[in-house]
């Protein structure tokens, strides 16, 4: 390592201040229980902070010759090198929490995951008179190991496990024509090994700052940032933008849209949910809310907004097309939605009405455009009663 410390020194502080922040906001936001994944999130900013000052302290001992400063650099370099692969376990033991693996198979995988961890152990407490993955000369000066690849891969093996379990999830979510989003989504799960990997491929050149590290911090902002970002307009249940992020976007919408600029605006609503829940159960009703959410990112294009509104109320906003097209979409999304309840083998029949409004061009409020929507849709669920109706008095005729 360079004797020029300073800089590695500032960097490092000014990650840990970085780390701190979070994990302080982070704990302020939980007062009595801490779920699992919020917990090993912090515990992954508590061991990302010890191993920068870990780090730091190797830099600012390489070198001197002061008494006891190649013990203490020893330490201090043994110590980093045994935490190096503990953020790839508490990262893939956070996937499998993401993915929804069972308590007790988390637990036996754990285990598993934690071979790497001994094995790095070892390595490192041998290195201080093998010099396998370190050496500290008697000048107090430190140089790679022959063999510090291995540490390399014992340190990132985990978080390529965890990628593959990441993608064969949502492979088989995929097989199983399960379209519904999933809690977290995997983007903000890969988020976490982009970076590191990166950092980690950087390192190998001997670049004058811990990189790797560094790279996990900006891995950690950013996921973390994608989690506020979720709870705020992101619904729990479906994945998709909830009421709130629904105002924002109409209210933008207004203030940016000139007259002329065709604007719809549908509201959705799931035919007899009620009876759904009350017959099978709250799961299945949640189920068969995720189930059109899937519809809709699959029907819905990329100039399309969409957004769970509340209860079984979802949004559709169109641009630049007629009430015409937006009610071909929707026969899509009902035909969709059959062709799914065929496939699951479902014993209900899940279908939509809705209510469209357009845009007059006129400054009007959110409020307005719902309500004339709301309206329509009021309109066609009476009609669909009607229809029900007809359709089951119709075999007490013909008996008559």
């Amino acid at each position: 390592m360079s004797q020029s410390w300073v800089t590695a020194v500032f960097i490092n502080s000014f990650a840990i201040i970085i780390l701190l922040i979070l994990l302080i906001d982070s704990r302020r936001k939980q007062h009595r229980f801490v779920l699992k994944d919020q917990a090993l999130f912090q515990w992954m900013l508590v061991v990302n902070i010890l191993i920068l000052i870990l780090d730091a302290f190797t830099w600012v001992l390489n070198g001197q010759n002061f008494p006891g400063a190649r013990t203490l650099n020893l330490l201090f370099t043994t110590t980093y090198y045994i935490c190096n692969p503990v953020m790839s376990l508490l990262y893939i033991c956070y996937c499998e929490i993401k993915i929804g693996t069972a308590s007790g198979r988390r637990k036996r995988l754990a285990l598993l995951y934690s071979v790497p961890l001994v094995f790095n152990l070892i390595l490192s407490v041998i290195s201080i008179r093998r010099g396998l993955l370190f050496n500290i000369g008697s000048d107090n000066v430190y140089t790679r190991g022959s063999a510090l690849a291995v540490s390399f891969f014992l340190s990132y093996v985990l978080m390529l496990i965890a990628s593959v379990r990441v993608h064969l999830h949502l492979r088989n979510l995929r097989k199983a024509a399960r379209r519904y989003p999933p809690p977290f989504h995997r983007r903000r799960l890969t988020v976490l090994l982009l970076f590191p990997l990166l950092g980690g491929s950087l390192q190998i050149l001997n670049i004058p700052v811990t990189v790797v590290w560094l790279s996990t911090v900006v891995a950690l902002l950013v996921i973390y940032i994608n989690i506020q970002n979720s709870e705020i307009t992101t619904d729990a249940l479906t994945g998709l933008y909830n009421r709130r992020q629904t105002d924002a976007y109409l209210q933008s919408l207004f203030q940016r849209c000139e007259k002329g600029n065709p604007i719809h605006l549908a509201i959705l609503d799931v035919d007899n949910f009620k009876q759904i829940n009350d017959r099978y159960g709250h799961l299945t009703g949640d189920n068969a809310l995720r189930t059109l959410a899937g519809v809709l990112q699959e029907e819905c294009g990329r100039n399309t907004f969409y957004s769970r509104y509340g209860g079984d109320e979802f949004v559709i906003v169109t641009r630049n097309g007629g009430k015409e097209d937006l009610d071909i979409l929707l026969a899509r999304i009902n035909q969709r939605l059959n062709e799914y309840c065929r496939l699951l083998e479902v014993p209900y029949r899940l279908s939509v009405s809705a209510g469209i409004a357009p845009w007059s061009g006129r400054p009007e409020s959110i409020d307005a455009l719902f309500a004339t929507a709301d309206a329509e849709l009021y309109r066609n669920k009476t009609k669909l009663s009607r229809r029900i109706t007809d359709q089951q008095r119709a075999p007490e005729t013909e008996l008559a």
